[in-house]
């Protein structure tokens, strides 16, 4: 069967052409070719290669810290020798025992630390776990301090110290590590041969502990 040629085909294209024209409608296709696009491509690479945010540094610092047992829970320990003849005074007669509740919320295997912080009376003992006193024997008349319940030459409760201070020996330690309590032993001391004079005498010092 033969196809007529439509006569108004040219016709309608045209009408339409015009329609297009008149609303400013047109389609347009850009042809680039292969050397183009590369240079495109090689020109975006650069742009976004240069654009860059310089690093920064980070410094992180922090710092742990063993908190102390809490010692007679936190309040002052007061101990009172009362009256004392002063022919008495020897190093040994008139001590004192006093045991201070002690709680740590930090604890561990090893052995705890005491550390007695005062002012050290020069003696011919050759340890340093004599407190000065104030008063009219000041420098002749201390307080001698030891670990345990008793006047034991062998476990002096040495003063200050570097660090958390000296281990606590098994006689000046009850308890378990959390809740115990610390043991120790006082005694006025007198040193030197001169004799001592009538009047009041004070001495002071803090005592901490901690576990490492």
């Amino acid at each position: 069967m033969l196809k007529m040629p439509c006569c108004d085909c040219d016709w309608r294209m045209n009408e339409k052409g015009i329609q297009m024209m008149k609303q400013g409608v047109f389609a347009r296709r850009t042809i680039h070719s292969p050397q183009t696009l590369s240079g495109l491509l090689a020109l975006a690479l650069l742009v976004s290669g240069g654009v860059q945010a310089d690093d920064v540094q980070i410094n992180i610092t922090g710092e742990i810290t063993i908190p102390p047992c809490v010692v007679n829970n936190g309040t002052p320990v007061n101990i009172d020798f009362g009256t004392i003849d002063a022919t008495t005074v020897n190093g040994t007669t008139h001590s004192k025992t006093h045991a201070v509740p002690v709680t740590c919320t930090y604890y561990s295997t090893n052995v705890a630390k005491v550390k007695v912080t005062g002012n050290a009376m020069s003696t011919t003992l050759g340890t340093d776990n004599v407190l000065v006193t104030t008063g009219p024997n000041a420098g002749h008349l201390g307080v001698a301090l030891y670990q345990g319940p008793a006047v034991d030459a062998s476990k002096p409760l040495l003063l200050n110290g570097n660090g958390a201070g000296f281990d606590i020996t098994d006689t000046g330690w009850t308890g378990n590590a959390s809740s115990s309590q610390f043991i120790f032993t006082l005694v006025p001391y007198k040193e030197g041969v001169a004799q001592l004079l009538g009047g009041t005498f004070t001495a002071t010092a803090t005592l901490g502990i901690t576990y490492l």
